[in-house]
């Protein structure tokens, strides 16, 4: 709860998130970069809601609106976050703008928490490796809540390691 790190990566972690999203049922979900997937990290928000409750109190609170716009999911993969998320603790609206990571991606937002939000998150720069494949370049955009430019990889099959098979900026 006290690592310096922890604001730093909630912060982002909050960012890449789309706007409601009609394909699953007007929830929130994670920008799919790389070989991630939509919905993956959810329940981990609300577990670093609960886990800065007492250092990070404006913080735990917007982590945890963006958990219920998520579906408030659960997850037993490492085991039951049942045990580990205090549902009962309060949310407030983060009221996400525009932000910028360095070496990892930027994100432009408009019309916040409305039928018209609008985001376009760019990957872009080189400290993040570990899973982006060919994703540096890629944009993912939503207009008026819909996507109209996704994220599409697959770390197992068919792997593509080019950016030809990607939305992005690609030199001629």
């Amino acid at each position: 709860e006290t690592d310096p790190k922890l604001p730093r990566f909630a912060e982002w972690y909050l960012n890449i998130m789309s706007p409601a999203d009609i394909r699953f049922g007007g929830l929130r979900n994670n920008i799919v970069d790389g070989d991630s997937q939509p919905c993956d990290g959810a329940t981990l928000m609300a577990e670093m809601a609960t886990a800065c409750a007492a250092s990070h109190p404006a913080l735990s609170r917007h982590l945890m609106w963006m958990w219920q716009a998520n579906g408030r999911r659960h997850s037993g993969f490492y085991a039951s976050s049942h045990l580990r998320i205090n549902e009962g603790l309060p949310a407030e609206d983060p009221q996400l703008g525009n932000a910028v990571f360095p070496n990892y991606c930027a994100v432009l937002r408009s019309q916040w928490n409305t039928p018209r939000e609008t985001s376009v998150h760019a990957i872009m720069g080189n400290s993040y490796y570990d899973h982006r494949g060919s994703s540096s370049g890629e944009l993912i955009i939503y207009a008026l809540g819909v996507p109209l430019s996704l994220g599409w990889e697959n770390m197992y099959s068919p792997h593509n390691p080019t950016p030809y098979s990607r939305c992005g900026v690609v030199p001629e």
